[in-house]
């Protein structure tokens, strides 16, 4: 009965449709907005855990030479070590360049003329 009269006042389904796709979209919205919701929530609490990391750091590290320029120094030292080595071995390189002619035998498996077919006598 109830189905009847719901195809009485929407023949055609216009009213069920619109009703379904709002449904759907409104759903969709509401995902949406808990994700970017829990999103911005996770960015925050990564936020002050690393504040509260990085003033704990400061508070009881010791006063001392950087590490980064200490390992900047020992980057720079290995850098230049490579460059000498790399020169010294360009130093040691022959230049004399060898060139070597192959001989080229006759071959019938390179040859073209063995894939052409042999056109039929008429007579």
């Amino acid at each position: 009965m109830n189905a009847d009269l719901f195809v009485q006042r929407d023949p055609h389904g216009i009213i069920m449709a619109i009703i379904a796709i709002s449904i759907v979209m409104m759903a969709l919205i509401l995902i949406f907005l808990s994700i970017k919701g829990f999103g911005m929530l996770m960015i925050r609490f990564a936020e002050r855990k690393a504040a509260k990391a990085a003033t704990a750091e400061a508070a009881t590290a010791p006063k001392r030479k950087p590490v980064l320029q200490k390992m900047e120094e020992e980057i720079a030292a290995a850098a230049l070590a490579l460059k000498m080595y790399q020169e010294e071995q360009h130093i040691k390189e022959s230049t004399v360049i060898t060139i070597n002619r192959a001989s080229r035998v006759y071959s019938p498996w390179s040859s073209k003329i063995h894939g052409i077919p042999a056109t039929p006598v008429k007579n």
